[in-house]
């Protein structure tokens, strides 16, 4: 202890404490090479790095979440070449609880403009799309030999859809389409998704109540682009972004011919931004307002 202008001074510990967003800034400092390797040449890997930082400091479900699990969400993102949780509505990182485990997750999921962004970058399409057919509209399919599709819709659209399709055409001629009812979908939502029902009820706060369209169209895409010509990427984004959605006993019922199939060990995956234990072990779901595939295509 000494005087100094007739004060004490005391040497003192300070802790200094690091912030979550500190310490994630850090790691994706250290990450930049990584990240230059995986970064798809449609973006810049301090863009991604910008983006990714953004993402993660916006949001303190991050925070608490596994820094693997982002960390490996936000590659799968980058060697995409996608915009994770942009207005672009590409791609998006959700945060859920893996309650066997007892820990947050993040994951990686493709949006709608997502599927067409990383078709048109194989440059080998010429259009692919996905529309809704409402009641009203002049609306003619065939399969067989001879396929065709004529949707002429009506000058003024009613808010009953019937079906849902998907099309693709490519630089060197080939097409193909395949026609959803409605109801079909419905089916399809209730037999794979995790979360369209709960307790046996349309659930709500799902993903599919609040953007069924689409998610729709999402769906009719992901059947017309099976055999479809794919980049590994492209395959793989599907492929895992398939898993992520689907129950745990459908995952392999939904396989891509030109990808190898990739073990997934989540055990549960919601899409939802948080979830709150409450009463007795229930389970309140708050989920992403504004993604993901709310924001529609410009068809």
């Amino acid at each position: 202890m000494a005087s100094v202008n007739g004060g004490l001074i005391k040497n003192q510990e300070q802790n200094v404490q690091i912030t979550p967003q500190k310490k994630m800034q850090n790691v994706l400092s250290k990450m930049m090479p990584e990240i230059k390797k995986a970064v798809a040449s449609t973006m810049t890997p301090e863009r991604f790095s910008r983006i990714a930082l953004s993402l993660y400091n916006g949001n303190p479900a991050f925070w608490e979440a596994d820094t693997t699990t982002f960390l490996s969400a936000l590659m799968q993102s980058a060697q995409c070449g996608l915009e994770p949780n942009t207005v672009l509505g590409e791609a998006y990182l959700i945060a859920y609880k893996n309650n066997k485990q007892g820990i947050t997750e993040v994951n990686f999921q493709v949006g709608y403009k997502g599927i067409l962004k990383m078709a048109f970058n194989t440059k080998e399409y010429e259009a692919i799309y996905a529309h809704e057919v409402r009641k009203g509209d002049e609306f003619e399919y065939e399969y067989g030999l001879n396929k065709r599709l004529i949707h002429k819709p009506t000058d003024i659209p009613s808010e009953e859809v019937t079906h849902y399709y998907a099309v693709y055409k490519l630089k060197n001629g080939g097409n193909d389409f395949v026609v959803w009812s409605k109801e079909r979908v419905e089916k399809h939502a209730k037999e794979f998704s995790k979360n369209y029902l709960y307790n046996g009820q349309v659930n709500k706060k799902s993903i599919w109540f609040k953007n069924f369209d689409s998610m729709a169209k999402k769906t009719v895409l992901f059947d017309v682009l099976k055999y479809a010509p794919k980049s590994v990427e492209m395959a793989t984004a599907l492929h895992e972004d398939y898993k992520s959605e689907a129950k745990e006993e459908k995952v392999s019922d939904f396989k891509y011919v030109d990808v190898d199939p990739i073990e997934n060990e989540i055990n549960e995956i919601k899409e939802i931004k948080e979830i709150k234990e409450i009463n007795d072990g229930e389970t309140e779901q708050f989920t992403y307002e504004g993604t993901p595939f709310e924001v529609e295509s410009n068809d």
